[in-house]
């Protein structure tokens, strides 16, 4: 058991010394690699992100499978993209490439999503007060698909009074295939019995009326 113990450990310490070993095969005084990667990290650290960039770059030309080096870059890209989501610069598509780029794996993925969910609802708002159900209806489908159904019942109820509004003008205009699909349409956003009620008495309404 002891013997076990033993080659298991010595497993470990020959893993994190190979690890090491590429880190410190360009790490050496003197070394042009060593130089500006001990400058990027301490640019990195200082939350310089472009200037470190600039050095990590020039440290993965010449080594180019360097783990390390490709992970830091990869932190620094993500800290500002981050930090122009904050600033508000093209807030929503850069959140949508902040979530391409990094899903849920990525450190502010939370905040994030709480981001591009605040411009998208915004973003609804506008449709349902300008009643274009299409817009409306292409950006909740748009904020499921990347952010789920939490806070979407908005969208939804928005939804909903649109389609059966146009579905109630329809049947007093005796547009009757017309109201039919607009009271498909809020079944589909229905959320309370009442609702789903009211666009299946429509639909059957509306169905008696086409035959």
């Amino acid at each position: 058991m002891m013997e076990k113990f033993r080659f298991l450990i010595l497993i470990l310490i020959q893993g994190n010394l190979l690890c090491a070993y590429s880190y410190a095969a360009m790490a050496q005084p003197g070394n042009i690699n060593y130089n500006h990667l001990i400058e990027a990290n301490s640019l990195f650290y200082n939350g310089e992100y472009e200037k470190a960039l600039i050095n990590y770059r020039v440290v993965i030309e010449q080594q180019p499978s360097n783990n390390y080096v490709l992970e830091q870059i990869r932190k620094a890209e993500e800290e500002l993209l981050y930090a122009e989501i904050m600033a508000g610069n093209n807030a929503e598509q850069n959140s949508l490439d902040y979530i391409s780029e990094y899903g849920d794996e990525g450190k502010y993925i939370v905040n994030v999503k709480n981001v591009l969910s605040q411009k998208l609802l915004s973003q609804a708002y506008r449709y349902y007060q300008a009643k274009d159900i299409e817009l409306l209806e292409s950006t909740y489908i748009e904020y499921l698909t990347l952010l789920g159904s939490v806070k979407s019942n908005e969208m939804k109820q928005w939804l909903y009074s649109l389609c059966n509004e146009e579905a109630v003008k329809s049947l007093k205009g005796k547009k009757w295939t017309e109201a039919k699909t607009f009271f498909e349409r809020s079944l589909k956003f229905a959320s309370t019995n009442a609702e789903f009620s009211d666009a299946q008495k429509g639909i059957a309404r509306a169905s008696k009326k086409i035959r």
